[in-house]
This record gives C-alpha cells, sequence and structure tokens, in this order.
C-alpha cells in the first residue's frame, strides 16, 4: 500500500468521526453572542436607571424640597404678596392691657391700587362701649359711616345730664347708620391744614405701599435676616391646607435692618410727603416693646392666608399686649360710591343748628360736641 495512502483513510475516519460534534459548532457561536450583548447591555442599562433614579431624585429636589423649604417658602409668598395690586383680609385686632381691653373686629379691609378703592368695615369694641365704622374710598372721596351708636349716647347722655337727652337723641337719629361723603379738596386741606403731609391720601397710600413691598423684599431676601423660622407644621386655615410658619426676631439685627430700609427709594419717597419727621424705625425698636410672635400660614400656591402678630409694650400698671390676627379672603368686595351719602359740611351745619337751638344749656353743648368729635 502506498505510504501516502494510509493517511487518506485515516483522514476520512477522523471526518466520520467529526459528523456527531458538527451541529455543536453553530451552538458555541450563538451562546458567544448573548454574553457579548449582556456584557455590553448591562452597562447601558445600569446607565439608564441611574439618569432616571437620580435625575428623577434632582428634579424632585429642585422642583419640590427646594422651593418648600420654610426659608424659600415664606420669600416666594412675600414676593407673590408684593405683586398683588390688591390685598383683602379679616380678623380681629386685641388690645389687652391693665383694667381694659379694647377690640376692633375687622369684618373687611380691602386695598386695591390699580382701582384706586378702599374699604375698610370694622366694629370697635372700648370698656363695652361699642361703634361700627365703615369707610370707603372711592373717585378721590372718602365716604364714612357709623352704625348702630346707641351705646355711645348712653355713654354721652351720662356726661351731658339728662337736659341734654333731646339734643343728643337728635344728634344720634342724625348720625347712625348715616353715609357722610368728604370730598378730595377737603381730604387736602385737612392733610396740609396737620402740617403732617405734602401729599394726597391716594399719593400717600400709593408710595406706602411701594415702600412696603420693597422692605418686605429686603426682609426676605437672605442677606438681611433679622429673623429665624424655629418651627414648621401643618394646618388648615378656611378649609385650605396651609404651612404654618413660627417666627423668632433678633432685635439687635432689627435695628441694623430698619438702617437699610431709610436707604430704600421708596421709602426716602414717603418721607418726602412727611412735614415733619416721626419716630425712626430704629428709636420704636428702643421702645419697651418686643414682638413675641411673628406667625405666617402659606397655602399651596405659595400664598400667604393668615398672619398672626404679638407685641408686648409698657411694663408695670401700663403693660399692654397687642395681638393683630388676620386672615386673607381671596374674593374682593366691589367698592362703590354709597347712596344717599350726605356732604360733610351739611351735616355739621345740621348738628351746629342742634346746638345752637340748646345753647340756654350752657356749656354742655361745647362737651358734647367734643364728645362726638371724631
Amino acid at each position: 500500500m502506498n505510504p501516502t495512502d494510509t493517511p487518506t483513510p485515516q483522514s476520512n475516519q477522523s471526518d466520520m468521526a467529526m459528523p456527531a460534534p458538527e451541529p455543536a459548532a453553530p451552538d458555541a457561536p450563538q451562546s458567544a453572542a448573548p454574553k457579548t450583548k449582556k456584557k455590553f447591555g448591562l452597562p447601558v442599562i445600569v446607565a439608564v436607571v441611574a439618569v432616571v433614579l437620580l435625575g428623577g431624585s434632582a428634579g424632585a429636589y429642585f422642583g419640590v424640597v427646594v422651593p418648600n423649604k420654610p426659608e424659600n417658602l415664606l420669600k416666594k409668598s412675600v414676593d407673590n404678596l408684593t405683586q398683588q395690586d390688591s390685598f383683602t383680609a379679616k380678623g380681629k385686632i386685641d388690645v389687652a392691657a391693665e383694667g381694659s381691653n379694647a377690640v376692633v373686629d375687622v369684618n373687611m379691609a380691602h386695598v386695591d391700587s390699580a382701582k384706586k378703592v378702599m374699604l375698610l368695615d370694622m366694629n370697635i369694641t372700648v370698656s363695652g362701649i361699642k361703634l361700627p365704622i365703615e369707610v370707603r374710598y372711592v373717585d378721590s372721596t372718602a365716604y364714612v359711616k357709623l352704625g348702630d351708636l346707641s351705646t355711645i349716647k348712653n355713654l354721652v347722655a351720662g356726661y351731658g345730664g339728662s337736659e341734654l337727652a333731646p339734643v343728643i337723641n337728635e344728634a344720634e337719629k342724625k348720625l347712625s347708620n348715616q353715609w357722610v361723603e368728604i370730598d378730595k379738596t377737603l381730604l387736602s386741606q385737612a392733610a396740609s391744614s396737620s402740617g403732617e403731609s405734602k401729599c394726597t391720601p391716594e399719593e400717600v397710600t400709593i408710595k406706602t405701599r411701594a415702600a412696603l413691598n420693597d422692605t418686605a423684599k429686603l426682609a426676605v431676601d437672605g442677606k438681611n435676616s433679622f429673623y429665624t423660622i424655629k418651627n414648621s407644621s401643618k394646618e388648615t386655615v378656611d378649609g385650605a391646607k396651609t404651612t404654618k410658619l413660627e417666627l423668632e426676631f433678633d432685635k439687635t439685627k432689627a435695628k441694623d435692618f430698619a438702617n437699610k430700609t431709610k436707604e430704600l427709594e421708596s421709602a426716602k419717597e414717603l418721607a418726602k410727603c412727611v412735614d415733619q419727621p416721626s419716630q425712626s424705625t430704629e428709636e420704636a425698636l428702643d421702645d419697651e416693646a418686643n414682638l413675641t410672635a411673628f406667625n405666617v400660614w402659606i397655602d399651596g400656591s405659595k400664598t400667604i392666608r393668615r398672619f398672626e402678630i404679638k407685641v408686648d409694650s409698657g411694663k408695670d400698671s401700663s403693660k399692654a399686649t397687642t395681638t393683630i390676627d388676620m386672615t386673607t379672603v381671596k374674593d374682593a368686595p366691589t367698592v362703590e360710591k354709597p347712596a344717599n351719602a350726605k356732604p360733610v359740611m351739611q351735616l355739621y351745619g345740621e348738628l351746629m343748628n342742634l346746638y345752637g337751638g340748646g345753647s340756654s344749656q350752657g356749656g354742655g353743648l361745647e362737651d358734647l360736641s367734643s364728645s362726638l368729635s371724631l
């Protein structure tokens, strides 16, 4: 046999032995391919998950957590407040002193700088004496109405004596629930004669609002803070879910802040209206007055829904605590000129005729006039 022919059958045997494993040959690359895909696919999946989780967490943090931090919540709500043209609220002002108490129930307080209107409806109670008052400001004219004056009438009658009873009764009839009109000419004359203002009431209102807005923005800008938020909690105000922030003030830092507010351009403009300089904020802070509480309630739309302020002043027998608790109202009232308003000078003439008719009573009428003066 040719030696060269020997390998041929071996080769053939070998070839015959190989067909069994040949089907597995395609499996090897098939199994290798998925491993390769897993090797590159897993990092991609991990990266995607990381982006979703970390990116989502970052979005949640900067979109929810940061703005809802108490400091940022307060700043945003103050900013929203300063952007509003109108402000409407209701509430109570309580002054508790040694042996006496005064309460002002504010049924409605509304100011709209864009429409240049104002409304104030309140009841004043001092030592059992009640005085309902409503004030409106429309078209540069003020309107004032005194409500039921029966309790005041009884007080005045007690001082004036029984002989003044007829005059007091007639005066009470003319004043109770009667709208009195004070036009812009009289308002300007009253302001100039008092020597306290060089501006019209409308100008004072506009400049005061600008100064208050700038002061509020300065207070919460983070650079001039004179307060800390000592507590934050959840409460409901008029059915709305709110965050209650309890603020604590630093009196020393407040004095520095007061000096900075004087440099505000809006504050300087307001100061030009005042003929005689009033007590500065810094001087007022030196008085025996301490802000013991300042709480703010803010709803989900970053709107201040309620605020409460408590101030202690004086000492010993003259010590008093003033509490201001106001809740904002979303639905603003319509402020219109009241019907059947009587010009103030006409009413003044009618009252003087009453006094003149009873001149025989002597000085008692002057006392009555002083008692009824507003």
